[in-house]
């Protein structure tokens, strides 16, 4: 960690992991924070290609250099479904095993269940399963209660966070032997010689036990030079000591410059196009605020997770066509009544993006 009076000499921070953008706004909010901040994290590049098809294919990589594993009917429950849970639920499904998921987001609970997944409690599963994958940037996700409970040869590992989603420290403990097999492998054995495989001592699988696809590597180091370019050039009032998201202009900038690879070719809006959609012909094609991660206001010291509700104000200004638009509007009127009511009593702060302005980028 930096100290102090070093950070006052750096333009800028960027910053790429969950908990590092967590800890940053932590700062911000308490008028801490001594530079201005590029949050990557949130940005396409970093959500989509790092976390979701990146961890997609490392997660299968990590467990059968490790392992040996074959997957095909194997029971597997992955914590989490965010962008790395859905990589790794993909990953598994297509291998022929049977994945369980775990939510505490209603939201990425339906995605999960429409994407043909049960959800379910850890609990309700722990006895029966032979894969267990954390992924949720959480702590104390999987407990020693919980591997109390696993069956013999249950294979354990995280996707998501640091040794703060399994409980190692609880292992530690002189009733338990720690057996080391190979390199970053683990057999944990209880007094009634069960055995617990624990992969990289509770540490990032993909990056103890894996390795990286350059490609992805490419697109988020990127992703994280033309926003340290970004600050370090910009004018001195542009960016306050306040955490900005990446202008979409630079996320799909470096799209773009990954685009040859696969020998993709965009097509270009027309002049009429681009002056129907009010955009300009080469973009940014998203707003700033656009993000495939969904985001959280602070209000009274609690999260609170905010949603836009602009089509719940169209959709309450016409009248319907047809039955089934009918039930649809009338379950979003209703929706919209419950929201106004929350704001109206303070439950929930506001439902418009963040009054920070983000300067433009140019290219």
């Amino acid at each position: 960690m930096l100290h102090a009076t070093t950070i006052f000499m750096h333009a800028g921070i960027v910053e790429e992991s969950v908990t590092g953008v967590h800890r940053l706004y932590q700062l911000s909010k308490a008028g801490k924070l001594c530079v201005p901040a590029m949050n990557v994290n949130d940005s396409v590049t970093k959500t989509k290609f790092d976390n979701l098809y990146s961890c997609r294919e490392s997660i299968i990589d990590a467990l059968k250099r490790s392992t040996d594993l074959m997957f095909g009917g194997k029971q597997a429950v992955v914590c989490g479904y965010g962008e790395v849970g859905k990589g790794c639920c993909q990953a598994l499904k297509a291998l022929g095993s049977a994945v369980y998921v775990t939510e505490i987001d209603p939201i990425c609970a339906l995605q999960a269940a429409m994407d043909g997944f049960r959800v379910v409690k850890l609990t309700e599963v722990i006895r029966q399963v032979d894969i267990v994958i954390t992924a949720t940037g959480n702590k104390g996700v999987v407990t020693r209660e919980h591997m109390e409970r696993m069956k013999n040869g249950c294979v354990v590992c995280n996707m998501g966070h640091s040794n703060t989603e399994i409980d190692v420290h609880s292992l530690r403990t002189p009733d338990l032997i720690w057996e080391k097999v190979r390199s970053q492998v683990d057999h944990i054995i209880w007094p009634n010689n069960k055995r617990v495989v624990l992969l990289a001592e509770g540490r990032l699988a993909n990056l103890c036990c894996s390795s990286l696809p350059s490609f992805v590597v490419s697109v988020t180091a990127a992703t994280q030079a033309l926003a340290l370019i970004e600050l370090y050039n910009a004018p001195q009032n542009r960016y306050k000591a306040d955490v900005y998201l990446l202008p979409k202009k630079m996320d799909e900038y470096v799209a773009s410059l990954h685009l040859p690879t696969f020998d993709a070719h965009l097509t270009e809006l027309t002049d009429e196009q681009a002056k129907y959609l009010g955009l300009n012909k080469v973009g940014p094609f998203k707003p700033n605020y656009y993000s495939q991660n969904k985001k959280f206001y602070f209000c009274n010291k609690k999260s609170i997770p905010c949603w836009s509700y602009t089509f719940a104000s169209t959709a309450c200004s016409r009248a319907p066509t047809s039955h089934s638009e009918h039930l649809t509007l009338w379950w979003t009127r209703q929706a919209a009544e419950a929201f106004t009511k929350s704001v109206a009593g303070g439950l929930i702060a506001s439902f418009e993006p963040p009054t920070r302005t983000e300067p433009e980028w140019e290219a």
